[in-house]
């Protein structure tokens, strides 16, 4: 059995579109399951297991593949992306087009290949691609609020407007048992190499390597920071002096207060340590 879960806002309601074409274009036995507020495709991916779920499929953006991914890993079921969101970054790190049909994404999730890939497990949540604290989340916040009017400029706008209005955060951050303890204004824990609609964070990056590569970014001013972003989109930040990365298994983050913490472009606020562990060939993904 293949379960769908959909996310019918995802995309300016593009998911929601695809639902009769899904439909019509879908053999064998499925289910499509419809999301209605946060964490439900989380919950639908553990009742679609508890069913015995041998494919679950997310159709949304990125944030539907992490709630799916942290409620399905551990079981034996492939995971299968119908991309339907504003950034569709997962897609990106895993090798899938972004230019099929509906029905050339179903031919893939009845047929295709399957390769397996890491995760990063965080306090209890997964996910698939891009974790961060600091002014990245700031402007996942703010893009969030754009999507309705700007969909995938959103997050280019959000970032204009947080590099002018943002500042570094205190951190205390332990790479596999070594110390940083400074103002940052970035910290991205990667597994996959892109997020936000196409910001090339971390260009090494691998998902199935089996380790996470940490993204530090120093505190910066608001004028470096307003240069940093675009410098992001063409990955030319790797040579900053204020930029570093580090290949790691873990990674644990102290800070004051709480504080959003962005998991592929979900929020969620957070209070410290963020323990942060690579699950090497976690997900089996169609493609």
């Amino acid at each position: 059995m293949t379960y769908f879960i959909v996310n019918p806002t995802a995309g300016g309601g593009r998911a929601a579109a695809r639902i009769a074409e899904i439909k019509s274009n879908m053999t064998g036995e499925f289910r499509i399951l419809t999301t209605n507020a946060p964490m439900d495709a989380k919950t639908f991916a553990e009742q679609a297991i508890c069913e015995g779920a041998k494919k679950v499929v997310a159709v949304g953006g990125d944030g539907t593949v992490q709630e799916i991914v942290s409620g399905i890993v551990g079981a034996d079921c492939t995971f299968g992306v119908l991309p339907c969101g504003s950034g569709n970054d997962f897609i990106k790190s895993v090798g899938i087009s972004a230019n099929l049909s509906t029905a050339g994404y179903l031919d893939i999730i009845r047929g295709g290949g399957i390769r397996k890939i890491d995760l990063i497990k965080l306090n209890g949540f997964c996910f698939a691609n891009i974790g961060s604290i600091g002014i990245d989340a700031q402007i996942v916040n703010v893009a969030q609020k754009l999507k309705k009017n700007l969909r995938g400029g959103s997050y280019v706008a959000a970032a204009l407007y947080c590099t002018m209005t943002c500042g570094p955060t205190r951190m205390k951050i332990v790479v596999d048992g070594v110390e940083y303890n400074r103002d940052f204004t970035l910290a991205a824990v990667c597994n996959g190499w892109v997020y936000g609609g196409g910001f090339k964070i971390a260009p090494s990056a691998k998902n199935d390597d089996g380790y996470i590569t940490l993204c530090l970014i120093d505190g910066m001013s608001k004028p470096a920071m307003t240069a940093l972003f675009p410098s992001v989109m063409s990955a030319k930040h790797v040579s900053l002096k204020e930029v570093h990365f580090i290949n790691c298994k873990n990674v644990e983050i102290n800070f004051e207060g709480g504080q959003l913490v962005n998991l592929d472009g979900n929020l969620y606020e957070m209070c410290g340590p963020l323990k942060y562990e690579i699950m090497p060939a976690a997900l089996e993904v169609l493609l």
